[in-house]
């Protein structure tokens, strides 16, 4: 994925220019994957967007994984 998708990822969530800027320029000498890019957002004072921590939603457990349903035609009824 190029720089530039990235950069209006961020833009569409909010991002000054200049954070995008100090973020490119980080990317440029570092190699640069989603971690690191949200690590430099909160380092900037934005919040996460190309990551997701599970642990963070206290209710993520809560839903059942596996339910049945049952699609076939029963008689009995």
């Amino acid at each position: 994925m190029k720089f530039a998708n990235l950069a209006n990822e961020m833009r569409a969530n909010s991002v000054e220019e200049d954070a995008i800027n100090s973020i490119e320029e980080s990317c440029k000498k570092h190699r640069y994957s989603p971690e690191s890019i949200d690590a430099e957002l909160v380092k900037l004072g934005y919040e996460k967007i190309f990551t997701i921590d599970y642990e963070d939603f206290e209710d993520f457990d809560e839903y059942p994984t596996n339910e049945k349903i049952y699609h076939k035609y029963n008689d009995d009824e």
